[in-house]
């Protein structure tokens, strides 16, 4: 039996690819790992207001259904999520009609929203390594119909998403990210 030398928490076999190919026929995209096996990535996300959300129960649907000697990783990353601030930003400024009586509120508000750091917000992901494809792709792809029973939206990585998580998990401090996001 062959062990893995990857240690848990270990992003270098994640991080070191030869690129991204797309399988056509079935509409996904993949990120060719250094060994030549296949990282399959989807988004995973629920609405915790919804009563019949059960992550638990689909969490572990999925580890009874995955496949004998396979590997399935779930990835936890924090991102910042400028997009709420900056639709804010945008309204604040096209509907504020500044006069003499607003002008300290505008200013003080304007200040505010450049200055406060970006909020970040929790992303979850689930990467598969598939090495003989037929029937690893095939379990791939029923994952959002088992997932769904439970709640939980499955959202299958396209080249450009799985360029910006690569470029996430990269780039811990965040740079060259939302430059047009006032600070």
């Amino acid at each position: 039996m062959k062990t893995s030398k990857t240690l848990p928490g270990s992003t270098t076999e994640f991080i070191w690819c030869r690129g991204i190919v797309r399988f056509e026929e079935h509409g996904v995209d993949a990120l060719v790992s250094v060994d030549g096996s296949y990282r399959f990535l989807a988004e995973l996300s629920a609405d915790p207001d919804r009563p019949e959300v059960q992550p638990e129960r689909a969490y572990q649907a999925l580890l009874s259904a995955l496949p004998p000697g396979r590997t399935l990783r779930f990835l936890q990353v924090i991102w910042v999520d400028p997009g709420q601030r900056l639709n804010f930003y945008r309204n604040f400024t096209a509907r504020s009609v500044v006069t003499a009586e607003t002008e300290e509120l505008y200013r003080t508000m304007d200040e505010f929203l450049r200055s406060y750091p970006l909020p970040y917000s929790r992303r979850t992901y689930l990467e598969f390594a598939a090495r003989g494809l037929a029937e690893e792709l095939t379990w791939w792809l029923g994952i959002p119909g088992m997932m769904e029973m439970y709640g939980v939206r499955v959202q299958f990585l396209d080249a450009a998403k799985l360029v910006g998580l690569l470029r996430q998990v990269t780039n811990p401090g965040l740079s060259g990210h939302a430059q047009d996001v006032p600070r």
